[in-house]
């Protein structure tokens, strides 16, 4: 299925490598020797060794054991982060399995953000025990840049996934097999950086999601499915290999078939956006399950949300996929009103329609 840079409204260093030790080593405060980690809760901030003096808070999964290797997503924010961070982020890493990782330093205008970056990222991989292969990161404005940064800065490693909130990154620095995927508001002056950047990539799995706001962090519900989309990437193109690799796929469609169950009635837009997430759609992913794509596509609002998404597609392409500097020169544009105004009406009554109108409107200044 093509990867489509499908826009809809949710309601609601190189010195780093694949050698690193995964050996399992309990985090331990200074004073008492008590471990800081549980699974199911965010730790304390937790200082990394080395001369820079960088410092993270870290949230295992509920079903976190150190008897395996688990994916990890690691997140910057603009003002520099903590526990409260990453709030937004647990859902995902629940109905994942990921662990999750926040810098503490790295925010705007900090002139060492990369090396609070790089500390943070050696410290979690040579305490816990991280699936090289599986390393994402994320972040918001400065925060998402940082994450674009960091999948540059480990391109030769292999590194799995981006998703971006608010802020693009440079494509021809990133390898092709990292999947991004990119939320942004629909009236951020970054929206056409966005576009710019994922009219860049390589890699088409990577997806670009606006959702009616300004330049700030996506509902963590979008969090949530950006998580899913760049995990079932990752399961799309893993081999059967072993009883885990089975049971983790498993997993992963049975949470995705719930959401689906759930919205297919109420919200069958939505449940069509969980549908087209990669790998449910897979012959061997469900063999004794009716795939849920087909049905869905019957309905007739369905249809016309799904003609709506490559209009949006083509409409963010023509308006926004210019230049990265357009929120000074062409924001709000006559030709981008008429057409999204056009667009608004032949798409009424889908979740498109309201958002095709911001669009259509002027980008909210930094």
């Amino acid at each position: 299925m093509k990867r489509y840079i499908a826009c809809f409204m949710l309601v609601l260093s190189s010195s780093l490598g694949t050698d690193m030790a995964l050996s399992v080593e309990p985090i331990e405060s200074a004073g008492n020797k008590e471990p800081l980690l549980t699974p199911g809760q965010t730790s304390s901030e937790i200082k990394a060794p080395g001369k820079n003096g960088g410092s993270y808070h870290v949230y295992l999964p509920t079903e976190y054991t150190a008897e395996r290797k688990w994916p990890v997503l690691f997140v910057m924010s603009p003002g520099g982060g903590n526990a409260e961070t990453l709030k937004r982020y647990i859902d995902g890493a629940e109905k994942n399995n990921w662990i999750l990782a926040v810098s503490v330093q790295s925010r705007n205008g900090f002139s060492k953000s990369e090396d609070a970056v790089l500390d943070m990222v050696g410290d979690v991989c040579k305490r816990l025990p991280i699936d090289p292969k599986r390393m994402y990161s994320s972040g918001m404005s400065g925060g998402a840049r940082m994450a674009f940064w960091l999948s540059e800065e480990m391109k030769s490693k292999g590194f799995a996934g981006v998703l971006a909130c608010g802020a693009g990154g440079t494509p021809s620095k990133m390898s092709s097999k990292t999947v991004v995927v990119g939320l942004c508001g629909s009236n951020c002056f970054n929206r056409w950086d966005m576009a710019c950047t994922f009219k860049g990539l390589k890699n088409n799995d990577s997806i670009l999601r606006f959702f009616p706001g300004g330049h700030d962090w996506a509902e963590s519900d979008l969090i949530t499915y950006g998580m899913f989309w760049l995990n079932g990437c990752f399961l799309e193109t893993k081999p059967p290999a072993n009883t885990a690799s089975a049971e983790e796929k498993q997993r992963f469609l049975s949470k995705v078939l719930e959401e689906i169950e759930k919205n297919k009635e109420s919200d069958p837009e939505r449940a069509y956006d969980w549908a087209i997430c990669p790998f449910v759609d897979s012959v061997s992913a469900a063999p004794a399950a009716s795939p849920p794509l087909p049905a869905l596509m019957k309905n007739p609002k369905v249809q016309l949300y799904i003609a709506g998404l490559k209009e949006m597609d083509s409409f963010v392409k023509k308006h926004f996929a210019t230049s990265s500097m357009d929120y000074l020169n062409h924001n709000g544009t006559v030709a981008a009103k008429r057409d999204a105004d056009k667009l608004a009406e032949k798409y009424k009554g889908t979740k498109l329609a309201g958002l095709f109108t911001k669009l259509g409107e002027p980008s909210i200044a930094p």
